[in-house]
């Protein structure tokens, strides 16, 4: 979007340069608004589901500006893909921090990884498609990659699936450690009882120690 939008509304659709700059724009900032939402909508719909509309809404959006051929038609599909793929980026970094026999800091880094090496690389791989496919077509396969993405979503839920299990756990451990703990303590506290016992009844005098010391010593 940051490169190809411009030149699909000035080239193909004949538009002029700021209106040509609006797509990006428009793309940016309804990203940008979305992701100030991104949190609730995960909570009330699910990372895997939030993901799985993101996808269909950046290809419907992209696929929209290319069929549709109309300078309002392509802003507003550049605006949806904005939408679409506002919370899929975090999500997927989430989603590598959680990755199992993994350390979350090399996981995150190789997603981060690759999300850099596809934004370098994939400006000059529709500028490639373009040639032989015209830029429509080219758009058309960045459509295509939104439908895999809906596809794949799954692997979101089995991702946040494992996250609950492991919360699950964790908190059956906390439960057991607490009864445990509370166990240990019982005998203190009857002890502790037992003491205040004491302490609120008659101070020992001498007469009490001496009747103590012959119990203990008959001879």
């Amino acid at each position: 979007m940051a490169d190809w939008s411009a030149v699909y509304l000035r080239d193909t659709l004949r538009t002029g340069a700021a209106y040509a700059a609006a797509g990006y724009a428009a793309f940016s900032l309804t990203m940008t608004l979305t992701r100030f939402r991104g949190d609730a909508l995960v909570a009330r719909l699910g990372a895997a589901r939030v993901v799985r509309m993101g996808g269909m809404l950046a290809a419907l959006g992209t696929g929209g500006a290319i069929l549709l051929g109309q300078p309002g038609a392509a802003l507003l599909g550049f605006a949806c893909v904005g939408v679409g793929m506002a919370t899929i980026v975090p999500l997927v970094f989430s989603a590598a921090g959680q990755t199992q026999g993994m350390p979350s800091g090399t996981a995150i880094a190789a997603a981060a990884t690759m999300g850099y090496s596809g934004f370098l690389a994939g400006p000059p791989l529709i500028g490639f498609l373009a040639e032989g496919v015209t830029l429509r077509g080219a758009l058309g396969v960045v459509a295509l990659l939104g439908l895999v993405i809906a596809v794949l979503s799954g692997q979101m839920r089995r991702t946040t699936g494992r996250e609950a299990k492991e919360k699950e756990d964790g908190g059956e451990d906390r439960v057991g450690h607490e009864a445990v703990k509370t166990v240990a303590e019982e005998p203190s506290s009857e002890l502790s009882g037992f003491r205040g016992e004491r302490t609120r009844g008659e101070p020992p005098n001498k007469n009490n120690t001496s009747e103590l010391r012959c119990a203990r010593d008959p001879a």
